[in-house]
């Protein structure tokens, strides 16, 4: 989940310095790279804090320690 997260966080960036640029139309690539990164960590954001990885996300092994 790193890798999505790395990748959505540079398209962002991206976006918002081609926005900054004045490039036109480049707003709904930022917009919805956005929305993408904020849907990863409103669902996904405690497996990403606790180092869950997406395979073990709905096992109970992964959650025994905590």
């Amino acid at each position: 989940m790193k890798k999505i997260e790395i990748i959505l966080g540079g398209i962002t960036l991206a976006a918002l310095a081609a926005h900054l640029l004045g490039i036109p139309h480049v707003w709904i690539v930022l917009a919805l790279s956005t929305l993408l990164l904020m849907n990863l960590y409103f669902y996904l954001g405690f497996a990403i804090y606790l180092d869950i990885p997406l395979k073990k996300l709905f096992s109970k092994s992964a959650y025994a320690g905590l």
